[in-house]
């Protein structure tokens, strides 16, 4: 285990700007963050491809969830976006 950065998430963070990433970043830059120590006992991947086809944009969608209910679920994604609205001013 190495306590490397990957450059591109650290930009990200410091620019505020989560484009700067890929997905194959983030996910890694997450299990570096729990193999180091992150406590984490459930999670809620969302995954999206918005790329266009030949009828145009479109926004396949899918989750992969672990150690929670439906409920729950729902609770930690009003939750989180309620962290967004706040994170973008929306919110105090």
């Amino acid at each position: 285990m190495t306590d490397a950065i990957n450059l591109n998430v650290a930009r990200a963070i410091k620019e505020n700007d989560n484009r700067l990433v890929s997905v194959r970043d983030i996910l890694q830059a997450t299990i570096d963050e729990i193999d180091n120590g992150l406590e984490v006992t459930s999670a809620v991947l969302l995954l999206l491809d918005d790329s266009k086809d030949e009828h145009g944009k479109r926004y396949d969608t899918t989750y992969r969830a672990c150690r929670l209910s439906c409920t729950e679920m729902l609770a930690l994604l009003e939750l989180s976006k309620q962290d967004v609205l706040r994170t973008m001013g929306v919110l105090d």
